[in-house]
This record gives C-alpha cells, sequence and structure tokens, in this order.
C-alpha cells in the first residue's frame, strides 16, 4: 500500500509540474525550440548531400555585410530552386525530409494538444489534484 501511495504522490507531483510548465508557457517553447531545431538540423543534412556552399554566406553578418562569395551564393540560389522544384528529381528529398520531420514532430504536438486540453478542461472545472 506504501508503494501504491508513493506511486500515486509521485504521478501527482509529475502532473503538477506539467501543468505548471503547460500554463506558463514553457513546454510550448520547449517543443516548438525542438522542433526548429530538428527542422534546421534535417535541412542542412539535405543540403550537405548536395553541391550547396554553406561557407559562400555567414549567417551572423549576412544581414549586415554583403556575402564572402557572390557567386557561391548564386550557385545555392541554383541548388535551393532545383530542391523546389516540383519537377526536379532533387524535389524527392524535400518530400521525404519533410515526411520524415512531420513523423517525428506531429505525435509530440499531439500529445502537448492532448496535455494542454487537460490542463485547460481541468482549470476550468476547477479539479484540483493535488493538495
Amino acid at each position: 500500500l506504501e508503494n501504491f501511495n508513493s506511486s500515486v504522490q509521485q504521478a501527482i507531483a509529475t502532473l503538477d509540474g506539467e501543468r505548471r510548465e503547460l500554463m506558463n508557457g514553457n513546454f510550448k517553447n520547449q517543443l516548438s525550440k525542438w522542433w526548429v531545431l530538428i527542422i534546421k538540423t534535417r535541412s542542412e543534412l539535405l543540403l550537405a548531400q548536395t553541391s550547396y556552399d554553406g561557407s559562400a554566406w555567414c549567417e551572423d553578418t549576412y544581414i549586415d555585410a554583403p556575402p564572402r562569395d557572390i557567386d557561391g551564393v548564386r550557385a545555392n540560389l541554383v541548388v535551393v530552386q532545383e530542391l523546389l522544384n516540383t519537377k526536379s528529381k532533387l524535389h524527392q528529398h524535400i518530400v521525404e525530409a519533410t515526411e520524415e520531420i512531420k513523423n517525428e514532430v506531429y505525435p509530440e504536438i499531439d500529445k502537448f494538444i492532448m496535455k494542454a486540453h487537460v490542463v485547460l478542461s481541468s482549470e476550468l472545472m476547477g479539479i484540483q489534484l493535488s493538495e
């Protein structure tokens, strides 16, 4: 009985922590940062499979300073246009990467929505699990 009581108390503490994280927006922020990182990483991996030259421009200064290699930027534009062209063979890589990202991210978004629904419903109904 003590083990059961301890398990229930631990579950309630976990739920209460998740409720706080949902209500203050931290959980959503963590989730969105996670999926943006996944998209960035997959995009970089996809571009690495092409002739795209990431050193043609500097991510930190491209707004304030011209690129070091304008011809490289133009060549990169051609690569990106080819990837986005639905008639191109390379476009299939975009489709596959997008599906992989969706398969990884959407289940986590669904979990977030479910948790948010539970938390908001309990808030609206005045249900409190912890004392």
